[in-house]
């Protein structure tokens, strides 16, 4: 689960938010309210807490119809490929 074999490129929000959907943080920390507190907490300290961020991120642009989360991955993607080559 740590590694990543392919982040998608930052100019593609289809391939971004299915990236972002491929990470399920309610399952990853057990309840929604556990990995909306991670994601919250945006402490990036592991590929887990930038996923969950990052899914969260999608849902939320998602839901009020805009793609927000393209940015937020353009922030995080240096963080992604920093831990899938650690």
């Amino acid at each position: 689960m740590n590694r990543i074999m392919q982040l998608p490129p930052p100019s593609d929000p289809q391939a971004i938010f299915q990236y972002a959907m491929s990470f399920n943080a309610y399952e990853v920390y057990g309840s929604f309210e556990a990995a909306a507190e991670v994601a919250r907490r945006a402490q990036r300290s592991s590929i887990e807490e930038i996923r969950a961020e990052l899914f969260f991120k999608a849902r939320a642009a998602r839901h009020a119809g805009s793609e927000s989360y393209v940015a937020a991955y353009a922030e995080l993607r240096p963080l992604l490929e920093k831990f899938s080559h650690g």
